[in-house]
């Protein structure tokens, strides 16, 4: 009697990603939300090593899929670390750390997002004490690098982006450098250096946007989302046409911890007045133990991915 043939058994396993050419699987990866990745890069050690490899950006770049990905530093316990709003394969939002910010810690420091990098700038340790440093985070990578120092300590300083992509930064500075030519700076990423900001340039940006003193903060209390605590933290905001949308950070308390995330999409109606609604709200994170919430929060920035 004929034995059948393997192609006609029915126990033939069916293709599997890691079966797929190389090519083939950069390009299937390539078009995946980069919130996927962290919990991707557990599917196997193919997995790691494609999302590890420079290949990919090369081939994101050929594919043209903008994005934006939501960052948020914590202070859970008083240990301080920084997470991806991720999202799973069953399109739930959970935030996924990333690697430990190696340096020591200040939450009175200035945090900007440009293009796929994060800085901090700055920040406050100990009574009356400021920094000069800078650090970067490459979103891409998530590998902090140290930048030159600025030629002025600051804390809690205020900062833009020009243009041509050169971090503006006023304030925060000891008093004897206000009104002087030492109490703004501009960094320039191609030379890697710092310049005094020209005066002429600082005293616009003061009195637009930008304070020279008093510090910058994002943070402030509203109320608002219906069965939950009243006190919701303010985060940053997306404007997408004429909608403005806002992330808000929560807490709920009991047997453990939970940190709420949602995002609200503000739309101006003729009348004058805000049309809001809520985009989506999910409990992000549980962890055990909250010793406060007035600081949970330190940080929050959107990453803008071009490709």
């Amino acid at each position: 009697m004929r034995k059948p043939s393997k192609s006609a058994s029915p126990l033939t396993s069916r293709p599997s990603f890691s079966s797929l050419p190389y090519d083939v699987a950069l390009n299937c990866l390539a078009r995946s939300s980069r919130t996927q990745y962290p919990t991707l890069s557990l599917v196997s050690k193919r997995f790691r090593s494609l999302l590890a490899s420079s290949d990919l950006e090369a081939t994101r770049s050929l594919v043209g899929k903008p994005e934006t990905c939501l960052y948020v530093w914590l202070n859970l316990n008083n240990k301080p670390c920084w997470f991806l709003l991720s999202e799973t394969p069953n399109q739930q939002r959970k935030l996924i750390p990333i690697p430990s910010f190696p340096y020591k810690h200040s939450d009175t420091s200035t945090v900007l997002s440009v293009g796929s990098e994060i800085y901090i700038i700055g920040g406050g340790f100990g009574k009356h004490k400021r920094s000069r440093r800078v650090v970067v985070l490459d979103c891409k990578s998530h590998q902090w690098r140290e930048l030159p120092k600025m030629h002025v300590p600051r804390n809690e300083a205020a900062v833009d982006v020009t243009e041509e992509g050169k971090i503006r930064v006023v304030g925060g500075c000891s008093s004897r450098y206000v009104n002087s030519d030492k109490s703004g700076e501009v960094y320039d990423p191609k030379t890697q250096t710092w310049e005094p900001l020209d005066v002429g340039v600082e005293a616009s940006l003061v009195s637009s946007r930008l304070r020279c003193e008093g510090g910058h903060k994002p943070w402030k209390r509203v109320v608002g989302l219906k069965g939950k605590t009243t006190n919701h933290l303010v985060s940053v905001e997306n404007h997408v046409g004429g909608m403005r949308k806002t992330v808000l950070w929560w807490l709920e308390s009991g047997p453990k911890t939970q940190i709420w995330c949602a995002e609200v999409s503000l739309v101006p109606c003729p009348s004058g007045k805000i049309e809001r609604s809520t985009e989506w709200s999910e409990n992000v994170f549980t962890f055990q133990g909250c010793e406060s919430d007035s600081c949970f929060v330190l940080h929050s920035t959107l990453v803008t991915h071009e490709h």
